[in-house]
């Protein structure tokens, strides 16, 4: 596990702590993009490295979900080619509310190995046939700050792309985002 999450950190990581050390920093209105947007997208680039099983790692996808003012998740960035993830989940899918309950939990993370085999809340990310087989995901906030913000996703289209120690390297990734955007939001 060590080594796993050291390649993830190295590999897309470093971007992820610079981004980090910049939310520390007074922010410049001549940035491209905001810190806290900037950082969204270097987690979301670190987690797409991480299945470790898969033989296929270019089919790995990732998506970031924010909780939006209506209580539904929204699609906020995503690295998911080929094909979308959906951009709203909240009222339309069979397991949208345990979703959004489950993404209501800090930190608090899932892996499935085989999404045609299991009944999950996992299996609604795409609309129409399903193109991805095994997932992780964890809910994005701090616990004892009750801040709750988003989802953070991975999906492989190989069954069993993940391990238990993928989950904790998302899960990791998820809690360095969470503390970025608390920084950002002053709580």
């Amino acid at each position: 596990m060590a080594a796993l999450l050291a390649r993830t950190l190295s590999g897309g990581g470093l971007p992820v702590i610079v981004t980090l050390g910049r939310l520390t920093s007074k922010y410049s209105a001549n940035e491209a993009k905001p810190p806290g947007e900037a950082l969204k997208h270097q987690v979301l680039r670190a987690a797409r490295r991480t299945a470790s099983h898969t033989r296929e790692p270019s089919l790995t996808r990732a998506a970031y979900y924010e909780f939006g003012q209506d209580g539904y998740l929204h699609l906020v960035d995503a690295l998911w080619d080929p094909g979308a993830p959906r951009r709203m989940i909240g009222a339309d899918g069979d397991h949208d509310q345990d979703l959004l309950q489950f993404a209501s939990n800090p930190l608090r993370g899932k892996r499935v190995d085989d999404i045609e085999a299991e009944d999950s809340f996992l299996d609604i990310f795409e609309i129409g046939k399903r193109r991805y087989r095994s997932c992780i995901a964890c809910a994005v906030g701090v616990k004892e700050a009750d801040f709750k913000d988003g989802l953070l996703v991975v999906v492989s289209s190989e069954p069993k792309a993940f391990a238990e120690s993928d989950l904790e390297a998302l899960r990791l990734l998820a809690g360095a985002l969470a503390a970025g955007l608390a920084h950002v939001k002053g709580l």
